[in-house]
């Protein structure tokens, strides 16, 4: 998860959860406005119906209560009317009313008015009970009930608007954030990208600096300046193989050269044989030395293909032919089957070295009597294809996506078998310089290909 994501997710989370609360509180004090706007109607209902009926306390002939002045313009429909004795019996109504609480009489009868929601028929409503003076003492209590249907009504339209603008405010943040932060990340964004484009090849690239003195730009100019060391101890590193290799290979080839006269000359076989893997030895060093210093002008840019018309069919018979001994020493069969002449551009000795290199290769690490099959076909009329096939023990999954780096060599490789781990690493160098792509696939126990693919071009 990136942090863009991350600081979106934290800020929306967080401002949800702050709206969610603030709803809650607004759905809560709207409830308390309206119920208190519903207890104020009820009160002044109720002071209207006792001044009405003030005169009627003592015969009690109350009048009908459809003609109360006080109960036609109180606003409140559906209400209902109780006047009760100080046992709670009723002895006025406008419609029936539930039998009162003990508790709440008792209060009422104190001299409290009490406000209470109760059900009525499956619908809520609010009841005001109070006491009613008669010759200066509570002789009467009062019950009104309103509906609370319309307060109801509203307070569901309000979870509705609630409803609704909660994800629309979360999605309008939601925005905000990621506006904002994509113009915050943008510097960041830019240097990632240029970042990726550095490699052991580009460390000549550099990440733009932001114009805004802050963090990123601080950060920008660390990573500039931890690239320029970097770059040098490469250049010096490059510098001291390319010197190192080349200084070696005189020395090489003059004790290569002393010792081939020493074997040629002496009598004794015992020497000569220690000769001859003296000579093996100064052979693979000298071939070692010559490995890197062409990695070493690859890494310098200084690789110089020398272009010219090449058969690569011819190319690879030459090949077969030049292996062919090694392969009969280690009874290997190398099957070749060629679909068609293919003729392209590119450097015959570089596209040399790199077929050599990989059936080398399949050579090495194939069991005695095994073959090795390599084909050569067009594919599509532009691009040539070498395929090399063996049947060795194969590659194991966590060694094939190393084995093109330099000097990496499997557990299984290592394991009664010379090398440098550079082979490969220059093949694919010598092909991509081509404009080609080589490319493995291998499990283990069921042997390993190989495919190269050239353009094919004048």
């Amino acid at each position: 998860m990136s942090i863009r994501l991350k600081i979106i997710l934290a800020n929306v989370i967080v401002f949800g959860l702050v709206l969610i609360g603030l709803a809650l509180i607004v759905y809560d004090r709207t409830r308390e406005s309206e119920t208190a706007k519903l207890d104020s109607q009820l009160e002044v209902y109720a002071t209207g119906f006792i001044t009405e009926f003030e005169d009627e306390w003592e015969n009690r002939e109350f009048p009908d209560i459809s003609e109360l002045k006080s109960v036609t313009t109180a606003g409140l429909s559906g209400i209902r009317v109780e006047l009760s004795d100080s046992s709670g019996n009723a002895i006025h109504l406008k419609k029936s009313l539930p039998s009162i609480d003990s508790g709440v009489l008792r209060r009422a009868l104190a001299g409290t008015p009490v406000f209470e929601t109760i059900p009525i028929n499956d619908t809520n409503f609010r009841q005001l009970v109070r006491p009613v003076e008669a010759d200066e003492k509570v002789g009467f209590v009062l019950r009104l009930a309103a509906p609370m249907i319309d307060l109801e009504d509203r307070m569901h339209d309000l979870v509705i608007i609630l409803i609704l603008a909660v994800p629309a405010a979360l999605f309008l943040a939601a925005m905000s954030v990621y506006l904002i932060t994509r113009l915050a990340f943008k510097p960041m964004t830019q240097m990632v990208d240029a970042a990726e484009q550095i490699s052991a090849s580009s460390l000549h690239h550099r990440l733009e600096t932001p114009e805004s003195r802050d963090e990123v730009q601080r950060l920008a100019e660390a990573l500039n300046e931890m690239m320029n060391r970097i770059e040098d101890a490469f250049k010096s590193q490059r510098q001291f193989i390319a010197d190192a290799s080349h200084e070696l290979r005189t020395p090489l080839t003059v004790i290569y050269s002393e010792l081939e006269f020493l074997k040629r000359n002496m009598k004794d076989d015992d020497l000569r044989e220690g000769i001859g893997i003296a000579l093996e030895e100064t052979d693979r060093l000298s071939r070692l030395v010559g490995q890197l210093l062409l990695l070493a002008r690859i890494d310098a840019h200084k690789l110089v293909l020398d272009i010219q018309r090449v058969r690569l069919d011819e190319l690879l018979i030459d090949c077969i032919r030049l292996l062919k001994i090694q392969a009969e020493k280690n009874n290997i069969g190398l099957n070749l089957h060629i679909d068609e002449a293919i003729e392209t551009g590119g450097d015959a000795e570089k596209l040399r070295r790199a077929l050599i290199n990989v059936l080398e290769n399949a050579i090495k690490y194939s069991p005695r009597g095994k073959q090795i099959f390599v084909s050569l076909g067009n594919e599509d009329g532009r691009t040539a294809v070498v395929t090399i096939k063996d049947q060795g023990a194969g590659i194991e999954a966590g060694d094939l996506a190393n084995v093109f780096k330099r000097f990496y060599r499997g557990d299984r490789a290592r394991v009664g078998h010379d090398g440098s781990g550079l082979g490969l690493a220059i093949t694919r160098e010598l092909v991509e310089a081509h404009g080609g792509e080589i490319s493995m696939e291998s499990k283990s126990g069921t042997g390993t290909t190989v495919w190269i693919r050239l353009p094919i071009r004048d």
